[in-house]
């Protein structure tokens, strides 16, 4: 464990991030551990209950966990199409695996998206067009389908 705290500490150190929280299960129990900064700006320390962005990690761990147990269960085949779950969904041959993997070919180019509140981005979403290319793309318009 010390071998993490160190190497944490050295990456605080050479401003990879300012702070880090850490929680460890060993021996039957929890211990936490609290470095460096939260906030550099106002020089506050990292403190337990803190609430962190973790951007496109919450996409990949919600959304691949919920379909772990969903297929685990038998509830969801991800080699199924989309539509045929959502039938809003227009394009009616792209398969839930594709989208889990990022090879579906939607293209995620949708015209004034900053601009869209909710409804009109999930109608957005549901139009995307295709391209001819389905190799791995990243696109987070994947993980929001």
């Amino acid at each position: 464990m010390e071998k993490i705290i160190q190497k944490i500490q050295e990456q605080i150190g050479a401003g990879i991030y300012p702070g880090a929280s850490l929680a460890l299960y060993q021996k039957g129990s929890w211990q936490e551990y609290y470095l460096g900064l939260a906030d550099p700006a106002k020089k506050e320390p990292v403190v337990a209950g803190l609430t962190y962005d973790l951007a496109s990690v919450s996409k990949v761990v919600g959304v691949g966990t919920i379909f772990a147990f969903l297929v685990q269960q038998g509830k969801i085949d991800i080699d199924r199409p989309l539509a045929s779950y959502y039938p809003d969904m227009e394009q009616a041959d792209v398969t839930i695996r594709q989208l889990l993997t990022h090879t579906s070919g939607l293209d995620p180019f949708i015209p004034g998206r900053d601009d869209l509140d909710a409804e009109g981005l999930k109608e957005a979403l549901h139009r995307l067009k295709l391209k001819d290319n389905r190799q791995f793309h990243y696109t987070d318009v994947n993980f929001l389908l």
